[in-house]
């Protein structure tokens, strides 16, 4: 529902795109936090949901809703509309290809191929963590992996936002002109 775009109004010549990228960043980043807040604390309050540590399990999911925002605003800012449906297969794909369903090796094998390529697969195990006993280590390594995709990420926005805003706001155009999407 929220732009990824800074609207024409609000946009100051001095602002080079790749600040109108980090700056609206921001405002995802804050709802992604509220959010994170939201859902984990209403799963013990609400629904009673249990957790070995309460705390860790909310700071877990904070740090999670984080790179998980990052790496969909990034895919929905460079690709527009495109990247809507880019983060939706990715959504797919993770469910399940992550091991968070149901095992990932009673899955095809193509799911257990892309498994530790995907960024869910760490979130998982990093969440199980809070609910069953942490094992420092395990979490360290889940933590670092889901930084790394976070980097990555932001990365890929940071190089390819310049480069594809043009085109991506000529189809945007385009596809509003044709008045079957906004």
């Amino acid at each position: 529902l929220v732009n990824t775009e800074v609207h024409a109004l609000d946009r100051r010549e001095s602002y080079t795109i790749r600040q109108m990228y980090l700056g609206r960043m921001m405002l995802f980043l804050v709802i992604s936090v509220l959010q994170a807040f939201i859902v984990s604390v209403g799963n013990f309050l609400l629904l009673g949901a249990y957790a070995a540590h309460h705390v860790y399990f909310s700071l877990f999911a904070t740090c999670i809703g984080l790179i998980f925002m990052v790496i969909v605003y990034t895919l929905v800012s460079v690709f527009g509309n495109i990247g809507k449906a880019l983060a939706i297969v990715f959504l797919v794909l993770q469910l399940s290809g992550s091991g968070g369903t149901f095992p990932v090796q009673v899955s095809p094998a193509f799911f257990q191929a892309i498994h530790p390529f995907l960024p869910f697969t760490y979130a998982i195990n990093l969440l199980r963590e809070a609910v069953g006993g942490i094992v420092p280590e395990l979490v360290q390594r889940n933590i670092l992996y889901l930084i790394g995709f976070g980097i990555i990420a932001l990365a890929f926005g940071l190089l390819l936002k310049k480069p594809f805003h043009p085109r991506i706001q000529q189809t945007s155009e385009r596809a509003k002109s044709s008045r079957l999407i906004e």
